[in-house]
């Protein structure tokens, strides 16, 4: 039940994210992808996660939504590439650590 609320949170979040683009107060690259990278650390520091499979199928899932919505703002897209790329080299540095 409390994951199905924080999903309809960040899909809240997402929407709201879009709309500021789409009306215009977000704009320049720098602007939006800075507001990007925020709107992701929030959900990753808010989603309950249990590895780091569940938090990349989360980000890619918004990001597949970002990139739809949002296809002429190629900035957002390149953000959350790099968050997922992020992701799996920590992911793969800690496994590493562990052997």
């Amino acid at each position: 039940m409390e994951s199905s609320k924080q999903m309809l949170a960040f899909d809240k979040m997402v929407q709201h994210f879009i709309q500021k683009i789409k009306v215009g107060k977000l704009s320049g690259s720098f602007q939006i992808s800075t507001e990007t990278v925020i709107l992701l650390k929030k959900i990753i520091e808010d989603y309950q996660w249990k590895n780091a499979r569940e938090i990349i199928h989360l980000i890619s899932q918004y990001g597949v939504v970002l990139s739809k919505q949002l296809a002429l703002e190629s900035c957002v897209t390149n953000m959350v590439r790099r968050i997922l790329k992020i992701i799996r080299e920590e992911y793969s540095t800690c496994v590493q650590k562990v052997k």
